[in-house]
């Protein structure tokens, strides 16, 4: 909560009030966003922390898959976002508000990373060390404020978006690290690999059919990427059951 709340309140100090809505409004769709990664491993939990204990490759199985369809969501909402960041904003809290889209375009890559951060600490909790985590998230309350004491007198909102999505690098990078040397799981990138293809592609998509709408663009955008999905055959069809299999 530290480094995730202390960027306004440093902006609030360095800066002025046009600096904190113009940064504050992006975060508020970024906190509905970051709910997803919530649910999601939250649902998975029950089943991961039994295969921990009781069965190594369901664990496996388990863990691969909750990073699969982490990843196959964060990398199009950050492509998305990306594409259509600053009208999105200007939809979404009007016109005043298009300099925040290049805040959002920046910010977005730090919620797409908590998805896979998700991953990685929900696994670590699942496996009873959740205190191998308080030094990685020690480590990036300090280095996010210091960082944004240096960034934000120049670079206002610019440098504490900046700064979060490096802040997340870190926490994600060593969670997985983590994840990697404590409980000998490593993710296969092969879904990544697809995923990422397709979002590249749903980016262009999604560039182009914006000029009909944001409407028109975004359901286009999710239309392509799905039938992308679906193309490289990146999930089979009883896989999101898969996930949640209890038995």
């Amino acid at each position: 909560m530290i480094y995730f709340k202390i960027d306004t309140i440093l902006l609030s100090i360095f800066k002025d009030a046009y600096a904190v809505g113009i940064y504050g409004t992006p975060y508020r769709v970024l906190e509905v966003i970051l709910t997803v990664p919530t649910i999601l491993m939250s649902s998975v939990f029950p089943v991961l922390t039994t295969a921990l204990r009781d069965n190594r490759d369901r664990a496996v199985r388990v863990f691969q898959k909750a990073f699969d369809v982490s990843i196959a969501l964060a990398l199009p909402i950050g492509m998305g976002v990306l594409a259509v960041g600053t009208q999105l904003m200007v939809a979404i809290a009007g016109a005043e508000f298009a300099p925040s889209g290049l805040a959002f375009k920046i910010l977005i890559w730090a919620t797409s990373l908590s998805f896979l951060g998700a991953v990685f600490n929900y696994t670590l909790i699942a496996a009873g060390r959740q205190r191998q985590l308080m030094l990685p998230y020690l480590a990036a309350a300090i280095v996010n404020i210091v960082l944004n004491v240096i960034f934000i007198p120049t670079w206002s909102y610019l440098g504490a978006s900046v700064v979060t999505v490096i802040t997340e690098v870190i926490v994600c990078l060593w969670a997985g690290i983590l994840v990697y040397r404590q409980l000998h799981l490593r993710p296969g990138l092969l879904v990544a690999l697809k995923a990422a293809t397709a979002s590249i592609m749903m980016f262009g998509a999604l560039y182009w059919l914006t000029a009909y709408g944001i409407i028109v663009g975004v359901l286009g955008g999710v239309a392509v990427y799905g039938a992308l999905l679906l193309a490289f055959k990146t999930f089979p069809k009883d896989f999101v059951k898969a996930v949640f299999r209890t038995t």
